[in-house]
């Protein structure tokens, strides 16, 4: 199969030149044979210069264009900035446990007031080091998140220090006072295992999707915490989510 440049660099088929040089960089960073000692890093590498080279170039960029069928010329609905936790990553043959964050960036609607209703699953640190003003602070932003959703909405709350914790199950956004009382529920101390929260979030949203898709239900589930996770073999190509 040919390879799709745009999806070596991590861009969007309609990416402006400025968009696809920062991804470049980005990646040449990460595989670079100087800074990854891994095996396959000088193969990606060279893949990740190849798809440069063509698609910094406005003309060889539009060969390639024509190549691809109409399926990847669509514009997404949804542009996504990811941050690993700690580039480079090494691409080992076992299995690892990558920590990335995404910032999602959607169309603006057409028309505002017809809008999906929502689920935001908030993941929420307890550990030690949030005691005292930090847990405040994460509460008086709960509450100012609550104000700026639709009474229709649902919001969960997970919390994490050792273990993880439903603080407050798929709750409407209208039931206020519910959700108010839930907030009185965290409680700082322990260590910091996030990925016990994050794991209970994902299969908080899940099941919610799970439910509503059987019900033929408009509700968008949305998980929201620190970080998203991405258990796989990393020799692979690392998928987009």
């Amino acid at each position: 199969m040919e390879q799709n440049y745009y999806n070596t660099l991590g861009v969007p088929f309609d990416a402006t030149q400025e968009e696809i040089r920062c991804a470049y960089f980005e990646a040449a960073k990460r595989y670079h044979p100087d800074a990854n000692t891994s095996e396959s890093s000088n193969e990606q590498f060279i893949e990740i210069q190849e798809a440069y080279d063509i698609l910094v170039n406005s003309y060889r960029r539009k060969q390639f264009d024509d190549t691809l069928p109409d399926v990847d010329k669509v514009k997404p609905s949804v542009k996504m900035n990811i941050l690993y936790s700690e580039p480079p990553y090494p691409l080992l043959k076992e299995e690892q446990l990558l920590y990335v964050l995404l910032e999602l960036y959607g169309e603006k609607p057409s028309n505002e007031t017809i809008l999906p209703r929502i689920h935001i699953c908030l993941i929420v640190d307890t550990s030690n080091s949030m005691r005292g003003s930090r847990l405040a602070l994460v509460r008086a932003n709960v509450q100012h998140l609550i104000q700026k959703l639709n009474p229709n909405d649902h919001i969960s709350i997970v919390s994490f220090s050792d273990r993880a914790e439903v603080i407050l199950e798929p709750t409407l956004v209208k039931e206020y006072y519910q959700i108010e009382s839930s907030l009185t529920k965290f409680s700082a101390g322990g260590a910091t295992e996030i990925f016990h929260g994050l794991k209970m979030g994902c299969d908080l949203i899940n099941s919610c999707l799970l439910y509503t898709s059987d019900a033929a239900d408009d509700l968008l589930c949305v998980g929201l915490g620190s970080h998203r996770i991405i258990k796989k073999k990393t020799h692979h190509t690392l998928d987009h989510i």
